[in-house]
Parts: structure tokens; sequence; C-alpha cells
């Protein structure tokens, strides 16, 4: 008990932030590195898309009306940046969101496929110091992960661009990418504390997102499934809509909500567990 009190809930959830950033670099890195290329070289080719003749131009012709608005594309005007970062945005929408649903879950099971809870737990740190501690070191990656991307995104665009970057609205887009992430965050987050043996819980976060988005697509699809697209969180930040008006729908402000909810849940989860063990 005397060790215990030698250490402040503050410095508690800084060694555990710490221990995190070193235990998800090479995930991190793994997943920002490829993803910053591919969006850099993207933005990279714009004035070659950006004609009514380019090849993009004839592949967004040649699509049926209901595939270009399932993916969000029946209204994009490609010859603008922003709208022309929407129409490839899903580099960001899907591959950033992915990384962030495994992410949440992976702090938490981590723990359990190397056998390291145990040696965690002998730390003078309260569970939920733990947890809270993961949480803010994995929503800081997450942070600097879209930071990295909007900065690589505006950079190239700035140097093959003439004329208006539209930095307002593409950032607008990179904040809708952030709030999606923070929730699906949290959401795997909150599935690896519920779950007993939370080795399983990456695989059903990736299915969670993957679930979601195509559920909003086949409902942009099917005109008697319209309903569902209420059920996809991926709706409420769609790239081409915000690249139209400049600025995220108030609405999106839930996906932050929600998030919060789903983190506070899985902390306060995992703390009850910790009593009735």
């Amino acid at each position: 008990m005397a060790e215990t009190s030698m250490i402040s809930p503050v410095s508690a959830v800084w060694l555990v932030i710490t221990r995190e950033w070193r235990a998800q670099r090479n995930a991190f890195l793994g997943w920002l590195l490829p993803l910053a290329g591919l969006l850099g070289a993207v933005a990279g080719i714009q004035p070659s898309m950006a004609g009514k003749d380019s090849l993009l131009a004839a592949k967004m012709a040649a699509l049926p009306e209901n595939v270009k608005a399932a993916f969000g594309l029946g209204h994009s005007d490609f010859s603008r940046p922003a709208g022309y970062m929407a129409t490839n945005f899903l580099i960001v929408t899907l591959g950033a969101t992915l990384f962030a649903a495994i992410l949440g879950a992976s702090v938490v099971s981590r723990e359990d496929t190397q056998r390291t809870t145990e040696s965690l737990l002998t730390l003078p740190i309260a569970r939920w110091q733990v947890l809270l501690g993961k949480a803010i070191a994995a929503v800081t990656m997450l942070a600097v992960f879209h930071g990295v991307m909007l900065g690589v995104s505006l950079g190239v665009l700035a140097s093959v661009v003439t004329g208006d970057l539209q930095a307002g609205p593409i950032a607008s887009m990179f904040g809708g990418a952030v709030l999606l992430g923070l929730l699906f965050f949290a959401v795997g987050f909150a599935v690896a504390t519920v779950l007993k043996e939370s080795r399983s819980a990456p695989n059903i976060a990736l299915g969670l997102v993957l679930g979601t988005y195509f559920l909003g697509a086949t409902s942009r699809l099917a005109p008697k499934a319209e309903a569902l697209n209420a059920l996809s969180p991926f709706d409420v930040v769609e790239p081409t809509a915000i690249a139209q008006s400049g600025s995220l729908e108030s609405k999106a402000i839930w996906l932050l909500v929600l998030g919060i909810a789903f983190l506070a849940a899985a902390i306060l989860r995992y703390q009850r567990r910790d009593v009735h063990a």
C-alpha cells in the first residue's frame, strides 16, 4: 500500500501513455506511411485529372448513376481541389477509420494476446488509470495521424494547384474523418472491455467498420433500403457533401458524443470487472 501512495494519478496515467506509444509505434507507422504516401500521390496528379476530358472524368461519366450515388460521387466537381479530394477520400474515410477501430480494440486485447495484463496490473496503478492512459495515447495517435494526412494533402496540392486551394473544405473533410475515427476507436475499445476473451476484438471492430460503411452504400443503391442509411455514421460526414457545403453539418457532433459515451462506458465496465474479480 505504501508503494501505491508514492505515485500520483497524473504520473500513473503518463506512465501508461508513454508505454502505449512505444507499443503501438510500429503499427502506427505501418498504417500512416502507406496511406499518407498514397494520398500524396493522388493529390499530386490533381491538375491532370481536373479537366473535362481527363481520364477521371471519363470514368465518372461511365459509371451508372446509382453506383455514383452509393459511393458519394453523384455531385462531385473534381475540377476543384475539394471536389477532387472528396472523390478520392475513401483512402482516408475507410483506411484511417479501420486503423482507428483496430487500434481501439488492440490497446486492450494486446495485453491478453501477449499475456502482459498481470504484469501491467502489478504496477501501483488503478485499472481505470490504465484504460484512461491507453485512451489518451490512442486519441493522440489519431490526432497526429490525421494531422499528418492533412498536411501531406495540402502540402502536395499547394505545389501543383494554381488558384484557390480550398483548404477550408478539405480540412472539414478531415475533421469528419477524425470524428469517425474517434467513434470507431471508442467502439473497438468498448468491445475489447466487454468480451471475456478480448483477442477477437480487433476482428469484430474491423467487421463493424466495414459493415456500417457498406450498409450506407447499399442503402443508396437500393431506394427501398434508404432508411438503413441512418444506421451508417459514414453518411453524417460524407466527403462530397462537405466539399459542396464547405463545412461539416452540425449533426456530426453526435459522432463525438457517441464516442465519448462508448469510452466512458468501457472504462466503467472494466473498473467494475476489477471490483468484482
